[in-house]
């Protein structure tokens, strides 16, 4: 009786690849961020990463600031 097992472990599976979705959707969203943004600082003075924050505070500050051309 395997049938019975085929779908045993449906929950974690679809769990992690929830957890997968997010995770290259974070990637994304912060690689599209640093395209939008190339002044922002990667670096700190000690030569240290910053993380994202100051990506997602670029983001924050300027969002509305974008102009999108539109063809008559």
């Amino acid at each position: 009786m395997q049938v019975e097992r085929k779908y045993e472990q449906w929950k974690a599976i679809t769990e992690s690849d929830f957890v997968t979705l997010f995770i290259k959707t974070w990637f994304t969203f912060i690689a599209v961020l640093r395209e939008l943004n190339p002044d922002v600082d990667v670096f700190t003075a000690d030569g240290m990463p910053r993380g994202d924050k100051p990506f997602l505070n670029a983001y924050k500050e300027g969002w509305n600031n974008f102009e999108i051309e539109r063809s008559s």
